[in-house]
C-alpha cells in the first residue's frame, strides 16, 4: 500500500511548462483483489492547489466521492462508496486529487474519472481504469484503450507546448543578438569616422600652419633681398663720385 501511496504522489511531482492547469489520470491500468485497497491517480500539470476547488470522483455516472467547501461532502457519494473512500488532503496543495478505495469488490471495476468542475481549462478531467480479479468487465479493452489515448493526448499537448515554448525563446535571443550586433557595429563605424574626422582636421591644421611658415619665410627673403639690393645701389654711388673729387683736387683752378 505505502508503495502504490508513493507511485501516486511521485507522479504529481514532474518537471511542467507554463500553461493551463491539466488533469491526468493513469495511462496504466490499476489491478486489485477483491477486499484489497486501491489508489487512482489523478493530479494537475502544472502543480495547482486544489483544496480551494470542488473536486469530483465518479464510476460512469456513480458519484463515488465529492469533495467541496475544504472537506469532504459523503452526503453526495453513492451508498456503495459511503466510509470506502478518501483523498490525499496534504497533498491536494500541490495538485494531488488521487482517489484512495478501501476494500474493493468486484462491483468496484470499471472506468473513474476525475473531475474539477471550475479548473479554467478544457482539460478538466482524467481518467483511470480499475480491474479487480475475477471480475466480468467485457468494456476493459476499450476503456483502458480510451483512457490511454486520453492521457496520451494530453502528454503530447504538454510536450508540444515546452518545445514552442523553447524555440520561441531561442527566437527573442536570435533576435536580441542580431540587434546588438548592429549596434556595436554602428558605434565602430561612428568612431571610425570620429578617428577620421580628428586625422583630417590635424592634418588641415597642419597644413594650414606649413603655408603661414613659408608665407613669413618668403616675406624675409624679399625683404632681406630689398635691402641687400639697396646696399649695393649706395655702395656703387658713393664710388662713382669719388674720382671726380679727386680730379678737383688736382685741378683747383676749374673749382674757383
Amino acid at each position: 500500500m505505502l508503495v502504490k501511496l508513493l507511485t501516486g504522489l511521485a507522479l504529481c511531482v514532474v518537471l511542467s511548462v507554463q500553461g493551463e492547469p491539466k488533469l491526468m489520470g493513469s495511462d496504466q491500468p490499476v489491478k486489485a483483489s477483491v477486499g484489497q485497497d486501491v489508489i487512482l491517480q489523478c493530479c494537475l500539470r502544472p502543480p495547482l492547489d486544489a483544496r480551494t476547488r470542488t473536486v469530483e470522483w465518479t464510476l460512469n455516472k456513480t458519484l463515488v466521492h465529492v469533495y467541496r467547501n475544504r472537506r469532504d461532502d459523503p452526503n453526495l457519494q453513492h451508498d456503495n462508496f459511503k466510509g470506502r473512500t478518501s483523498l490525499f488532503h496534504n497533498e491536494m496543495r500541490k495538485g494531488n486529487i488521487s482517489l484512495q478505495l478501501f476494500s474493493v469488490n468486484k462491483s468496484d471495476a470499471g472506468n473513474y474519472t476525475c473531475f474539477i468542475p471550475k479548473l479554467g481549462s478544457k482539460v478538466n478531467k482524467g481518467y483511470a481504469v480499475l480491474i479487480v480479479a475475477s471480475a466480468s468487465v467485457p468494456e476493459d479493452k476499450d476503456i483502458l484503450k480510451e483512457a490511454s489515448s486520453h492521457n496520451v493526448a494530453i502528454g503530447s499537448g504538454v510536450i508540444v507546448g515546452g518545445v514552442v515554448i523553447i524555440f520561441g525563446i531561442i527566437i527573442i535571443v536570435i533576435v536580441r543578438r542580431k540587434k546588438m550586433s548592429k549596434y556595436n557595429l554602428f558605434q565602430i563605424q561612428a568612431s571610425l569616422l570620429s578617428v577620421h574626422d580628428s586625422k583630417t582636421q590635424k592634418q588641415r591644421r597642419y597644413m594650414s600652419e606649413a603655408k603661414k611658415s613659408t608665407h613669413i619665410d618668403q616675406h624675409k627673403e624679399t625683404t632681406s633681398s630689398r635691402k641687400a639690393a639697396g646696399r649695393r645701389l649706395n655702395t656703387g654711388s658713393n664710388q662713382d663720385n669719388i674720382p671726380e673729387e679727386l680730379n678737383n683736387l688736382k685741378n683747383p683752378d676749374n673749382n674757383s
